[in-house]
């Protein structure tokens, strides 16, 4: 059976929280925050994205044993009011 995994983004103004989610579950080990730089430039919040994600991703595959079969998404929750610009 393939393993799935979603790296969960929640993106406030102040913090970005992170979750691994595997088969459906959270994996609390995983759950983390850190400051959302929202008043950097572009650049630099998704460099924040991306550390975010590969942190998750390497976490992620020290708990499959083959990874040749997992399946992976991201998902990214962004609650309003946004500034997207």
């Amino acid at each position: 059976m393939k393993t799935k995994f979603v790296i969960a983004l929640d993106v406030g103004e102040t913090f970005i929280k992170s979750s691994l989610v595997m088969n459906g579950c959270s994996i609390q080990a995983s759950q983390f925050q850190v400051p959302s730089l929202a008043s950097e430039d572009a650049s630099t919040t998704l460099q924040q994205f991306m550390t975010i994600m590969q942190y998750q991703y390497m976490f992620g595959t020290t708990l499959s044993n083959d990874l040749s079969a997992a399946v992976w998404h991201i998902g990214i929750a962004f609650p309003g009011p946004f500034d997207y610009e």
